[in-house]
């Protein structure tokens, strides 16, 4: 069974190296970067996002697999569910859209895309989340 947390481990550092390290990467050369820099790193970048939604279906796979003997009903793994999901269909419905639509934006739009306050909050937003994940999987709140 300890190859299974470490599995689970493993898993949810490469998820949260993507979805908040590259994601990161990509808002700070959004912002600072010209047009050209971030049309160019962006395909770079692409691919590793579907590496980390694989790495979080074996997170969420081998979390559950481990949660039963806590009870899948304890408070702490409800809150982390939740926050599991908020955090991905923030990161796939808001931060990725609008990365893509960067990505497409000619030198004209891109300022104004560039500028968009949703993505801007939704990646602190999902940092947070991350963040209480963790906090939740380590402290295991009564």
């Amino acid at each position: 069974m300890v190859w299974l947390l470490w599995l689970h481990v493993l898993a949810w550092m490469v998820a949260i190296a993507v979805f908040v390290g590259v994601a990161g990467a990509v808002h700070v050369l959004a912002l600072r970067a010209e047009p050209a820099v971030y049309r160019a790193v962006a395909p770079v970048m692409n691919p590793l996002f579907p590496v980390g939604g694989i790495a979080t279906a074996v997170g969420v796979v081998t979390g559950l697999t481990m949660a039963a003997g806590f009870g899948y009903g304890a408070h702490w793994l409800i809150g982390a569910y939740i926050l599991t999901v908020v955090a991905a269909a923030l990161g796939a419905g808001v931060t990725g859209r609008w990365a893509t639509r960067l990505a497409a934006a000619d030198d004209a739009s891109y300022p104004a895309v560039r500028g968009e306050r949703l993505p801007q909050l939704t990646q602190v937003v999902t940092f947070l989340c991350w963040a209480a994940i963790l906090w939740l999987m380590l402290a295991k709140p009564g």
